[in-house]
């Protein structure tokens, strides 16, 4: 709902997210400009009880429309969209989105198991641990972060990297 969007604390408010998850989710200094923008353009005549995003018919979006301008967006940039099950899928920004935070932090230098509480919620995790699960997903993919986590974790992040890939519950 566009109440749901406060443009002036820079809060998005989920109310029914993965899992039925309510959470509180910080908005960045460009996204809540984008967001400004559209309101000032789709939202001009609307009632805050208005949904965010709607069709013509002011009604949601279905899930397989959405998905369909993601592919369209895809083809527009030159990335090749290879089926349901390979992608790219629009969740699959999600992942990215986690690694490289996971990257960042190891490259620069912070302390990544500490900050990975504040990730879990920001994506709204039921637990800490379903977001351990991209420790391992990160390591395979930059090598590199493996050798920084093994330094800032020891033992720890061995463990973390023994944690089951079916045991995620995001």
């Amino acid at each position: 709902m566009k109440r749901d969007v406060d443009l002036e604390s820079g809060i998005l408010h989920i109310r029914h997210g993965k899992n039925d998850r309510e959470r509180l989710v910080p908005m960045s200094n460009s996204l809540i400009e984008e967001c400004r923008r559209f309101v000032g353009t789709a939202h001009a005549q609307t009632e805050d009880d208005t949904l965010f995003f709607y069709t013509k018919a002011l009604t949601r979006y279905s899930e397989d429309a959405i998905g369909k301008h993601f592919r369209n967006y895809l083809w527009d940039i030159g990335i090749p969209y290879r089926g349901k099950e390979i992608g790219p899928r629009l969740h699959d920004l999600r992942h990215t989105f986690l690694c490289h935070n996971i990257q960042r932090w190891a490259e620069e230098g912070i302390p990544i198991y500490s900050k990975l509480p504040v990730l879990s919620k920001y994506v709204g995790h039921a637990s800490v641990e379903a977001t351990q699960w991209y420790l391992r997903l990160t390591a395979e993919v930059y090598p590199h972060i493996r050798e920084i986590c093994e330094r800032e974790l020891g033992g720890i992040y061995s463990a973390i990297l023994d944690f089951g890939e079916g045991d995620c519950d995001e």
